[in-house]
């Protein structure tokens, strides 16, 4: 609500967000990466979340990590 000034905790999201991305035509739909927790997303500016991992792989304890890659 102030461009990145102020930030707080999110309850919805349970491991640490490691990137952040939004949709450039539509900016209130959000997407965070965690570092176990794999994507999560808002469709309400980061108001609320949701996981959304279907069909990502997981590792044997069924978690999803992002991955960075780079070019």
């Amino acid at each position: 609500s102030d461009g990145g000034v102020t930030w707080v905790r999110c309850a919805d999201i349970s491991a640490p967000v490691v990137a952040l991305a939004f949709d450039p035509y539509r900016p209130s739909i959000v997407f965070a990466g965690t570092e176990l927790s794999g994507i999560y997303r808002s469709t309400d500016g980061g108001e609320y979340w949701r996981r959304v991992n279907r069909g990502l792989p997981a590792d044997g304890m069924g978690r999803v990590a992002v991955r960075f890659v780079t070019t």
